[in-house]
C-alpha cells in the first residue's frame, strides 16, 4: 500500500509539471493584453471633472507646443518630426532667406550695359550740378539710391508675408498635434493662431517698410576704389559721343559707380536685418504672445471663461465607456499578473521540502524568463528570482544552492546571475555558480570569466578575481580593465597600476579605473600624475579627481582643477558640473555657483535632471531656496532626486510648510514615490515647525506602513527629537529597542539631546551612558549632562560631572565669535 507521503509527493510532481508548462504561455498573454490595453488607455484624453483639471490640460498642452515650437523655431531641433521636412523650420526659414536674397538681387538688376549713364546724366541735368573737382551732388546721389530703393520695396513685403504663412502653418499643425485628443479645441486654437499672426505680420510689414525708408536716406561714404569691384563688361556708349559735356559725363560715371559700390551694401544690409527682425519677432511670438493671445481667445469675454475650456474638454459617452472597460480590464489583468507572480513566489519557498519538484517546475520557469529576455530583462528577472529565495525560504544557505542548480548550463545564463552577484554583493551564491561554471566546463570562456572576475572584484575577494584572470588563456581587453576594476576598487592601488602597466594595449578605461582608485582611495597626486600620462584622456578621467577633491573636503582644489580642465578645452558633461556644484554647495559660495550655471547654461546642459538637482542643492545651500525654485520648475524632466534636493533646501533653510506643501504634490506625480529621504526632510520640518507628535507620527507610520520603507537611525533620531518637544522621551527609549537601533551611538545622541530640552533626567542619564559607551569621551555628553543637572538645581551632579570631565582630559571646546 503507497503511502500518503509518497502520494503527496507524487502529486505535487504533477502539479509542477503543469504549472512549468502553463506559466510561461500565461505570463506572455497577460503581458501582450496589458501592454496594448495600457497603450490604448494612455492615448485617450484625460478625462476632466473640473474646471481646474480643465485647465490643468489646458494649460499642459500650451506648454508642450511652445516647447516643440522652441526646438523647431528656435533652436533647431527636429527629434519630434523626423520624417517631415516641412517641420525642419530654422533649415526651411534659412532656405527661404536665400529666395529673398536671390530675388532682391535679381529684382535689382538693371541691363547695365544698355543705355549707360542715361539716368545719371539726366538727373544731374536736373539737379543742376556744382561744378567742382571731383564732387558728387548730393542730392542727384540721394535721387538716384531712392529710384532704386523703390523698385524693389515690394519684395520685402512679399517675402515676409510668406514666411509669416509658413510660421502659422507650422504653430498651427504643432497645436493640432497636441490637441489631437480634444477637438473641440482645434478650431477656437487655429483662430488664435491666425489673429495672433495676423498681427504679427502687420508689424512686420510696418517694420520692413520703416527699414526701406531709411536706406533712402544716406551720406555715401563710399570708397572710390571701385573699378576691382564693380566691373561692367562690355558697356554700350555711342549714344554718348554725342554729348559735348566731357565732364558731364565724368560725373555721371563717377556717381555710377559709388551707387553701384554702395547698392550691394544696402541689399547685403536689408537681408541682414529681415533676418534678425524675423529672428527677434518669432522668439516673441513663442515666449511672449502666444500664451496671452489663446488664453484670451478661448477665456476671455467672447470665449466664454474657464467654464468654456471645461466643456471643450468634456469626453462623450462613447468615450467614457471605453475608458471604464480598459480601466477594468488593466485591473483585473494586473490582478492576474500578481497571482502569478505569487505563484512563482511560493514555488521557490518550497526549495527544502521538495528538490525533486524545484527541478521540475524552478528550473523551466527560470529557463522560460531567462531565455526569452534581452540581457537586461535576464538581469532582472535573475534579481527577482534570488531576492526571493534568499528572503523567504527558511533555510538562506540551501537557498542559495537552490538558486545555483536552476541554472541553464548555458553561457548567457551564468552571465546574468554573476551580474546580479556583484550588484547585490552575493559572495557565496557567486561561489556556488562558479563551481558549476566549472562542473559544466564553461570556465575556459572569456566571457564567463570577464563576469567572474567582476563578480569577486564588487564583492571584495580580489585574491580570487585575480586567480580568475591568470587562469584566462586568451585574456582580452575587458579582462585586463575587469583586473584593473578589482584591485583599484578594493584599495589595491599598487596592484592596479602593475596590471596597467602590464596591459598589451591599455585604453581610457584602464586608466580611468585607476585615476578613481587613487582618488578615492590613496594620494590624490598620483591620480593627477597618471592623468598627465593618460594618451587620451576625457571627461571621466577629470571628473574622477574632482571628485576626490569634493568627497575630501578640498572644494576649493576642486575648483582649481576644475579651471583647469576648462583651460584645457576638455568637455565637460552633466556629471562634471553635478560634481563641482557639490563642492560648491558645500563651501556655501553663491559667487562661484552663479558662474557654473552660466557655464552650464552655454553647454546646453541646465535642463539635464542630473545638474538641475545639483543647481537646485547648491542654491538652496546657498540660502538662494527661490532661485532653486525657480530652477525646480524650469526642469522639463523631475525625477525623485530632484524633488528631494527642493524639499531638503526648503527643510534646511526652515521653511516647514513648503516642505509638506512639496510632500503632498510629490504624492500626486506618476511614477514616483517618496522614498526614506523625503520622509527624513519631512519629519525634519515637523520638528522644525514643532508639529505635534502625533501628526509627524502618521507621516513616520505611513512611511513603514504604506510606502514599504525601512525606518534609518535619522529617521528615529528625528522622531525622538519630536518627543522632546512634547515631554515623552519615554517613547524614544522603547523606540530604540522596539527598532533595533541599540548599538547605534546617533539616536542616544538624539535622545539625550531631547532629555536636555525637556529636562528628564532619568532618561538621560541612561542616554549619557550608552552614548559614552558606544563612542567614547564626548564634550558634549557632558556638557548637556551638566546642564540638566543645573536644571534640576542638583549641584552635587554637576560637581561629579566637572570631576569626571577633569579627571578623564575631557574639556569643553572654546567657544568663539566671527564677529569678533
Amino acid at each position: 500500500m503507497v503511502g500518503i507521503p509518497v502520494l503527496a509527493q507524487k502529486l505535487v510532481q504533477i502539479q509542477g509539471t503543469i504549472i512549468s508548462k502553463c506559466l510561461p504561455d500565461i505570463v506572455r498573454k497577460i503581458n501582450d493584453k496589458l501592454n496594448s490595453n495600457v497603450s490604448e488607455l494612455s492615448k485617450m484624453p484625460q478625462n476632466v471633472s473640473s474646471v481646474a483639471e480643465a485647465m490643468t490640460v489646458f494649460m499642459r498642452i500650451i506648454c508642450l507646443s511652445k516647447d516643440c515650437l522652441r526646438k523647431i523655431l528656435l533652436r533647431g531641433e527636429f527629434d519630434e518630426y523626423p520624417e517631415d521636412k516641412t517641420m525642419h523650420c530654422t533649415a526651411r526659414l534659412f532656405e527661404k532667406l536665400n529666395e529673398f536674397d536671390d530675388e532682391l538681387q535679381k529684382s535689382a538688376e538693371n541691363k547695365l550695359t544698355e543705355n549707360f549713364l542715361v539716368d545719371e546724366m539726366k538727373v544731374l541735368d536736373e539737379a543742376k550740378r556744382i561744378e567742382l573737382p571731383n564732387f558728387l551732388p548730393h542730392t542727384a546721389f540721394l535721387v538716384i539710391l531712392q529710384k532704386k530703393v523703390e523698385q524693389i520695396s515690394n519684395t520685402p513685403i512679399h517675402f515676409m508675408e510668406k514666411v509669416w504663412n509658413y510660421i502659422e502653418i507650422v504653430v498651427t499643425n504643432v497645436f493640432t498635434k497636441h490637441c489631437e485628443n480634444y477637438p473641440q479645441l482645434q478650431s477656437a486654437t487655429r483662430r488664435a493662431i491666425h489673429s495672433l499672426v495676423e498681427k504679427m505680420k502687420a508689424k512686420s510689414f510696418d517694420r520692413v517698410m520703416e527699414f526701406v525708408e531709411m536706406e533712402k536716406l544716406t551720406d555715401y561714404t563710399c570708397s572710390p576704389e571701385y573699378m576691382s569691384d564693380c566691373g561692367f563688361g562690355n558697356i554700350q556708349i555711342g549714344h554718348l559721343r554725342g554729348l559735348p559735356n566731357v565732364r558731364e559725363q565724368e560725373q555721371a560715371f563717377d556717381m555710377k559707380m559709388r551707387i553701384t559700390a554702395y547698392w550691394k551694401v544696402v541689399l547685403k544690409r536689408l537681408v541682414d536685418n529681415l533676418a534678425l527682425h524675423l529672428q527677434l519677432h518669432v522668439r516673441n511670438l513663442v515666449d511672449r504672445h502666444m500664451e496671452p493671445e489663446i488664453v484670451n481667445e478661448l477665456m476671455g469675454s467672447q470665449g466664454g471663461g474657464p467654464g468654456a475650456i471645461q466643456r471643450m474638454l468634456e469626453e462623450s459617452p462613447s468615450t467614457a465607456k471605453k475608458r471604464e472597460r480598459l480601466n477594468k480590464s488593466i485591473k483585473l489583468l494586473k490582478d492576474s499578473k500578481e497571482v502569478v507572480a505569487q505563484i512563482m513566489d511560493r514555488i521557490a519557498l518550497i526549495i527544502k521540502a521538495q528538490p525533486l519538484f524545484l527541478s521540475l517546475v524552478s528550473r523551466r520557469c527560470l529557463v522560460y524568463v531567462v531565455g526569452h529576455c534581452t540581457e537586461s530583462d535576464g538581469f532582472k528577472s535573475w534579481s527577482r528570482i534570488i531576492s526571493v529565495l534568499t528572503h523567504n525560504s527558511p533555510n538562506s544557505e540551501m537557498a542559495l544552492v537552490g538558486a545555483s542548480e536552476m541554472l541553464n548550463s548555458d553561457s548567457f545564463s551564468f552571465t546574468a546571475a554573476l551580474s546580479v552577484c556583484g550588484q547585490l554583493s552575493l559572495l557565496q551564491l557567486g561561489k556556488l555558480i562558479h563551481s558549476k561554471v566549472v562542473k559544466v566546463g564553461v570556465e575556459c570562456s572569456v566571457v564567463v570569466a570577464n563576469c567572474l572576475i567582476d563578480m569577486y572584484g564588487k564583492c571584495g575577494s580580489v585574491k580570487e578575481a585575480i586567480w580568475v584572470f591568470d587562469e584566462i588563456d586568451g585574456k582580452d581587453i575587458i579582462s585586463w580593465n575587469s583586473a584593473i576594476a578589482a584591485s583599484a576598487r578594493n584599495r589595491k592601488l599598487e596592484q592596479a597600476v602593475r596590471f596597467l602597466h602590464q596591459m598589451p594595449l591599455p585604453d581610457t578605461i584602464s586608466y580611468n579605473e585607476v585615476i578613481n582608485g587613487f582618488a578615492q582611495f590613496g594620494n590624490i597626486d598620483a591620480a593627477i600624475h597618471i592623468l598627465s600620462r593618460m594618451p587620451n584622456s576625457n571627461s571621466s578621467s577629470w571628473n574622477a579627481i574632482i571628485t576626490g577633491y569634493v568627497n575630501r573636503d578640498q572644494a576649493r582644489e576642486a575648483l582649481a582643477f576644475f579651471s583647469s580642465m576648462h583651460s584645457n578645452d576638455i568637455e565637460m558633461d552633466q556629471f562634471t558640473f553635478s560634481i563641482i556644484l557639490s563642492g560648491i554647495a558645500s563651501l556655501s559660495n553663491l559667487t562661484w555657483g552663479i558662474l557654473i550655471h552660466c557655464c552650464t547654461i552655454k553647454c546646453g546642459l541646465d535642463a539635464s535632471i542630473v545638474v538641475g538637482s545639483a543647481l537646485i542643492d547648491m542654491y538652496s545651500k546657498c540660502g538662494q531656496v527661490e532661485d532653486a525654485e525657480q530652477i525646480f520648475q524650469s526642469l522639463p524632466r523631475k525625477n525623485l532626486v530632484t524633488w528631494n534636493a527642493l524639499v531638503s533646501g526648503f527643510a534646511h533653510n526652515g521653511d516647514s510648510a513648503k516642505v509638506i506643501e512639496l510632500y503632498e504634490q510629490l504624492k500626486m506625480v506618476k511614477d514616483l514615490k517618496p522614498d526614506g529621504i523625503t520622509f527624513l526632510n519631512v519629519l525634519s520640518a515637523c520638528w522644525h515647525n514643532r508639529t505635534p507628535y502625533e501628526v509627524a507620527n502618521h507621516y513616520f507610520e505611513l512611511m513603514i506602513k504604506n510606502y514599504g520603507i525601512d525606518a534609518t537611525p535619522e529617521h528615529c533620531a528625528s522622531m525622538i527629537r519630536l518627543m522632546g518637544q512634547c515631554g515623552e522621551v519615554w517613547r524614544g527609549e522603547r523606540m530604540i529597542c522596539e527598532l533595533g537601533f541599540g548599538s547605534c551611538g546617533l539616536v542616544w545622541r538624539a535622545l539625550l539631546g531631547a532629555c536636555g530640552a525637556c529636562g528628564d533626567l532619568k532618561v538621560a542619564e541612561l542616554a549619557a551612558a550608552k552614548v559614552i559607551e558606544l563612542e567614547g569621551d564626548k564634550e558634549f555628553v557632558y556638557v548637556m549632562m551638566s546642564n540638566i543637572y543645573a536644571t534640576y538645581g542638583e549641584w552635587g551632579g554637576v560637581s561629579v560631572v566637572r570631576e569626571v570631565m577633569r579627571q578623564r582630559s575631557v574639556r569643553k571646546e572654546v567657544g568663539c565669535s566671527w564677529i569678533e
